[in-house]
């Protein structure tokens, strides 16, 4: 049995609730701060990675709960690295996993242009997309994740450090 500290919700994907916690923060800053703010949240923490369709939907409906304003705007740990490809962030020294099978790319997106490249999700329609964007000219509010609290993860009685 894995938890989630508090005000962190739990991932859950067919009924089962999953080793993931994630947390939605309001407050608009660049993409770079928010991966810092990621990281200092909790030991391990980092931005989110939506690596599946229920994922992302799940993400979305955290965000809406958290009382974002419409058009839903939020950054996720997708970037563009120096090896060329887009990547998952995950904790200090852990390898960043590849962007695979699924995407959630607009029209024409993403674009090429060397400054853009982290990943914001944007309102369209009822749902959102990816749209890259400039790392240090765009603010936006952002969902952070860490692995849920369980024998192998193992979390003090001082949940907020």
């Amino acid at each position: 049995n894995c938890f989630c500290p508090p005000k962190w919700d739990q991932y859950y994907a067919h009924y089962t609730y999953l080793g993931e916690c994630i947390i939605a923060v309001p407050i608009s800053t660049v993409w770079s701060a928010a991966r810092l703010s990621c990281q200092n949240q909790r030991k391990n923490a980092y931005m989110v990675n939506e690596y599946s369709q229920e994922k992302h939907d799940f993400v979305l409906r955290v965000v809406k709960g958290w009382g974002f304003p419409q058009p839903y705007t939020y950054f996720t740990g997708l970037a563009y690295s120096n090896k060329g490809k887009w990547q998952w962030d995950q904790p200090a020294g852990w390898p960043q996993p590849a962007l695979q099978q699924w995407f959630n790319w607009d029209q024409e997106y993403p674009m090429s242009a060397s400054n853009m490249g982290v990943v914001r999700n944007q309102q369209k329609g009822e749902g959102t997309v990816w749209r890259n964007v400039g790392q240090w000219n765009t603010a936006a509010p952002y969902v952070c994740e860490v692995a849920a609290c369980d024998t192998d993860t193992y979390c003090d009685e001082n949940f907020d450090n």
